[in-house]
């Protein structure tokens, strides 16, 4: 499964699942996943296809609209019981997470890679108080079902709770091995 809202991601997207004859393997949702059901603006870098943001300004050229999904709404389509989620909303993940308890007590979730750069950033000193309720509540939802920050390279080994973290992270469940296996592989946000 993967989730891309923006059109030209989304083409390639299908293209490459095309090209490897995956088409029925891959459910593609053409949505941007938040804390609400909405319609939405999205702004893409015009020198970086990849850094697609959810924008509520409408002072930038080159938008798109998208309308949002929470994360629960995944459950109906989702046909597999364990995943890795990749998520990379540009600084909105902590969003995403607002109704993602259902999606993680259905589906075992081992492993949950996200660029933590934007997310650390957003939700820094300056935060708004929403971004920093918002948070609190994605590092509730981890907590809770015993996720470790862990190192994205070779190991997973453990980040240090007060030290610096690198620009990817991945949340993985204490009780699983770094190198688990049987799993599919789930991209639930846009790259």
């Amino acid at each position: 499964m993967a989730v891309e809202p923006n059109i030209e991601t989304a083409r390639r997207l299908h293209k490459a699942v095309s090209m490897g004859g995956l088409e029925s393997r891959i459910t593609l949702v053409r949505n941007a996943i938040s804390k609400d059901r909405n319609l939405t603006r999205m702004y893409t870098a015009p020198t970086n296809q990849g850094v697609t943001i959810i924008e509520q300004k409408a002072d930038k050229k080159g938008f798109q609209t998208a309308n949002t999904i929470l994360m629960s709404d995944l459950l109906p389509l989702i046909t597999f019981k364990r995943a890795v989620m990749k998520i990379d909303i540009e600084g909105y993940e902590h969003f995403a997470f607002a109704s993602s308890e259902p999606l993680f007590d259905a589906i075992d979730i081992p492993l949950v890679c996200m660029e933590w750069f934007h997310v650390k950033k957003r939700a820094g000193n300056k935060a708004s108080e929403e971004d920093r309720s918002m948070f609190a509540h994605m590092m509730k939802v981890l907590s809770d079902r015993q996720y470790v920050a862990c190192s994205c390279v070779e190991t997973y080994s453990p980040l240090p709770v007060n030290g610096k973290w690198p620009y990817n992270i991945c949340w993985r469940k204490k009780q699983t091995p770094p190198n688990g296996d049987n799993t599919h592989s789930v991209a639930m946000t846009p790259v």
